[in-house]
């Protein structure tokens, strides 16, 4: 499961591996087997794919497989070696770092990333892992999104890979017996209590041993607010115990509700208690960017008509006010007047999402003059302005586009798309890769 972000931050290590899975999907298949050794290796394994596309392996499908899977193999395994059990690993210098509170949070983000590269082995050897020493008892602040979307994410995720058959059971190895979905059940409900607010929409941090601080801030931004439904629901599905669900689609209807009357639109920062914007700027960017991206997710998921309804109106006035000749750009929630002409790297998940929901013409519209920035720079800025034509900010390795290119190929099996997906590796493994993993690039339109 990989999920957007909700903030402009950079993605960090974890969201690295998650950028190359999408690139290892591009490739349309799904391999079993592992290597040896304590981290991944270089062997498929026997058997077949625990999916694969029916159709003959296009011949770039077959080029890239290969070197895609390579690339997640040294991320990998660089974590591993330099630093595990930390959360994050610092590309450039090899060293570890402590983000989330110490359990490996990148271990946990990546677990289905294993799964689905084929490194079945490995995944085995650390879920046991995770089972047997990651523990949420710890007196530290996170972000309620960050962790629902990557901790959360990552154990159900991992769960569902045994559940099923994608990673056989194998006792000698791990026998599995349920550990990584009560450590989602014992997570869950720490984060629950943040829900408790007058609109439902959720607090922004929280403290993992000891709840909520009385301090915390009352505003939130769109995408941390109401980006829990896929995540919650499943945890509600797997427990029987239907409160995730409700607290999850509580704020998420809360937020759509809270929408501008004149525009359709939704503003980036929100009150939780009152239910009024602090910010009046909208996009399908940075702040607010997964918010929407849950509707259809959700709704694919689930079948839910009202998250159907709620997409379909919002890309209605998205289509109305903020897209322009195919890129997103920035307006004013409560006009629809432009606030920035800036495509913003984030909005770069909307065409996938068209896809989703069988918005075939607006996807390729935006999909090519996207890949277009991506190519005249050698990687995606966070910020590119229509009006001056320049880049903003650095490379950070977000998987949005990645995912839309996938989107595209799954529904039209166009090999342009593989084409597009071969550029972004090429680029990713020769503008990014050093000894310890892949690095973000702080100049999007240089090699630094």
């Amino acid at each position: 499961m990989c999920s957007g972000g909700g903030g402009k931050k950079g993605p960090g290590p974890a969201a690295c591996i998650c950028l190359l899975v999408a690139l290892l999907l591009v490739t349309a298949v799904c391999v079993r087997g592992g290597g040896p050794g304590g981290g991944v290796g270089e062997d498929e394994g026997e058997g077949g794919g625990a999916w694969r596309s029916t159709d003959a392996l296009h011949p770039i499908e077959a080029e890239m497989r290969p070197y895609v899977r390579e690339m997640i193999g040294h991320a990998f395994n660089s974590y591993i070696k330099y630093a595990f059990p930390k959360d994050e690993l610092r590309p450039v210098s090899g060293a570890g770092k402590n983000t989330m509170g110490g359990y490996g949070w990148t271990l946990i983000d990546a677990l289905d990333t294993l799964a689905v590269a084929g490194f079945h082995t490995e995944f085995r050897r650390y879920a046991r892992w995770v089972e047997e020493n990651v523990s949420f008892d710890i007196d530290v602040s996170v972000s309620v999104f960050e962790t629902t979307i990557r901790a959360l994410d990552g154990l159900l995720a991992a769960h569902f890979m045994y559940e099923e058959g994608v990673v056989e059971i194998v006792a000698s190895e791990h026998n599995y017996t349920g550990g990584l979905m009560r450590l989602a059940v014992d997570l869950g409900n720490r984060l629950l209590p943040c829900f408790n607010t007058s609109t439902g929409i959720p607090y922004g941090a929280v403290n993992l041993r000891h709840g909520l601080d009385p301090t915390e801030t009352t505003t939130t931004s769109t995408a941390d607010g109401g980006t829990f439904l896929v995540e919650m629901t499943a945890l509600s599905g797997l427990t029987g115990d239907d409160r995730y669900e409700r607290a999850a689609r509580r704020a998420s209807e809360a937020l759509f509700a809270a929408r501008s009357p004149q525009t359709g639109l939704m503003g980036n920062h929100i009150d939780i208690m009152t239910g009024r914007w602090v910010s009046f700027e909208s996009s399908v960017g940075g702040w607010i960017d997964s918010a929407i991206e849950y509707f259809i997710k959700f709704h694919v998921m689930s079948g839910d008509i009202g998250d159907w309804e709620r997409f379909e109106r919002t890309v209605r006035d998205v289509n109305r006010y903020v897209r322009k000749c195919g890129m997103l750009t920035t307006v004013d929630m409560r006009s629809g007047r432009p606030f920035s002409s800036a495509h913003q790297s984030l909005a770069s998940f909307f065409p996938g999402n068209l896809i989703l929901g069988g918005h075939l013409a607006e996807a390729t519209e935006s999909s090519w003059p996207i890949h277009s920035i991506f190519k005249h720079f050698g990687a995606l800025p966070e910020e590119f302005s229509l009006g001056s034509g320049g880049p903003h900010g650095g490379y950070p390795q977000r998987p949005e586009h990645v995912e839309s290119v996938y989107m595209l190929y799954r529904a039209t099996h166009d090999p342009a798309y593989l084409v597009m997906g071969k550029e972004l590796a090429l680029a990713i493994n020769l503008r990014m890769r050093t000894p310890y993993g892949f690095a973000t690039l702080r100049n999007g339109s240089s090699a630094r």
